[in-house]
């Protein structure tokens, strides 16, 4: 997702930079424990997701897969909702 917003925005993509999901929740205040905890459930999550789907058939793999989809899309609209409220308490 970062790869293509940079793209979008017209940044190079191999530049350092610090808009990776992670570094904007540390910079929202959640702090690096906080942050890499839920990251980790999240990737524990999938990881189960994804391996109790290799038995199921394809018509329930493709809904798994957008369910994860719509998931990572609320997650990343409750970052932004963060950052703007972050800016209106500034």
């Amino acid at each position: 997702v970062t790869v293509v917003w940079r793209t979008i925005r017209g940044y190079r993509i191999w530049d350092a930079h610090r808009t990776h999901f992670y570094q904007r929740l540390v910079q929202l205040g959640w702090g690096h424990r906080r942050t890499v905890c839920w990251e980790y459930v999240l990737m524990v999550m999938c990881s189960a997701t994804a391996l109790i789907a290799i038995n199921l058939t394809v018509a329930v793999q493709w809904m798994l897969l957008s369910g994860w989809v719509i998931s990572y899309i609320f997650l990343m609209c409750f970052v932004f909702r963060l950052e703007i409220k972050m800016n209106k308490n500034l």
